[in-house]
């Protein structure tokens, strides 16, 4: 993701320490965040470059996943997963667009705050279990030259980083 983040945006049902998080993000990392109800969000998401979403899926259901994808995928805007779940399927994180981090909820603040600094720095933040899965999964569903021609590979295969 090229160009530094200036805005992020918290997405969630606003469940007691995801709100924390909004709370406490801003003082210490110095950047301002609004944060919206996920059901809400298709009016006043505008997914522009140089934006960061933070997206809780604890408790999102599935039709409200599907129309978050589909809104993101027709912007630039990075992306990062909270969830209180470990192990994410794989699958299911591909689905989404621009994602560069993911995040447990449970995770201690500071370790949080790191991997979100990381993402608006342009990196990805991803656990060492998360990024070696993404890492098998796009080398087997990448096109064959990309195979022999690195140059060619998938952005996420240069780029999967864990922090």
């Amino acid at each position: 993701m090229s160009g530094a983040i200036k805005q992020l945006i918290l997405l969630s049902n606003h469940r007691t320490h995801v709100r924390a998080l909004g709370l406490c993000v801003p003082p210490k990392l110095k950047v301002g965040l609004t944060v919206l109800d996920v059901n809400t969000f298709a009016s006043e998401l505008n997914n522009e470059k140089n934006m960061l979403v933070l997206i809780d899926l604890t408790n999102l259901d599935a039709e409200t996943k599907r129309l978050l994808q589909d809104k993101l995928k027709s912007g630039t805007a990075s992306l990062a997963l909270l969830s209180t779940t470990d192990h994410l399927v794989i699958d299911e994180i591909v689905k989404w667009p621009n994602v560069c981090g993911y995040f447990n909820l449970d995770d201690e603040f500071d370790i949080i705050c790191k991997g979100i600094q990381a993402v608006m720095a342009g990196d990805t933040c991803f656990s060492s279990h998360v990024a070696s899965q993404l890492d098998d999964y796009y080398r087997k569903h990448q096109p064959k030259r990309a195979q022999f021609d690195p140059e060619s590979r998938s952005p996420y295969l240069k780029n999967i980083s864990h922090c």
